[in-house]
Parts: C-alpha cells; sequence; structure tokens
C-alpha cells in the first residue's frame, strides 16, 4: 500500500511538471491587466502637476505673510529664552 501512495504522488506530480511546462508561459500574462495604460498615464500626469504645484508653493513661501511669520519665529524664542536665562 505505501509503494501505491509514492507511485500515485510521483504521477501526479510528473503530471503537473508536464502541464506547466506544455503551457506556454504567458498564457497567464494574458488576462485583462487592472491597470490600464491610459489610467496610468492619467496618474503620472496628476503626480506631475501635483508635484510641481508643490514646488510652487515652496517658492512663494518665504514671501508669503505666512512664511515671514515663521521665519521672525525662532528670533523671537531665542530672544525669550535669552531674557528668562538673564532673570
Amino acid at each position: 500500500m505505501y509503494f501505491h501512495v509514492i507511485g500515485f504522488s510521483r504521477g501526479l506530480l510528473a503530471s503537473l511538471l508536464v502541464l506547466i511546462v506544455a503551457l506556454p508561459q504567458n498564457v497567464f500574462a494574458q488576462a485583462p491587466h487592472l491597470v490600464t495604460p491610459a489610467e496610468l498615464h492619467r496618474e503620472l500626469l496628476t503626480a506631475a502637476r501635483m508635484r510641481e504645484q508643490n514646488r510652487q508653493t515652496l517658492r512663494q513661501f518665504p514671501s508669503s505673510e505666512a512664511g515671514k511669520t515663521r521665519s521672525e519665529l525662532p528670533i523671537v524664542i531665542l530672544s525669550k529664552s535669552r531674557e528668562q536665562l538673564r532673570l
């Protein structure tokens, strides 16, 4: 009985290997893609636009009101801490 199980396992394994080798490699790659090239291109353009918008925001930040107040903030904190140390 033990030999029957081994023989059956070998036959099953051999059949599986023949099936894998006999099928062309690109059979599974021919399934419909989840993302179409048009969607990929659209997302690429969206990412590029967002990156450019972020760059422009960073370039404009130092000249904006928020940028000016933020640049003065470390000076104010430093002067306050110096005053507290003198007391």
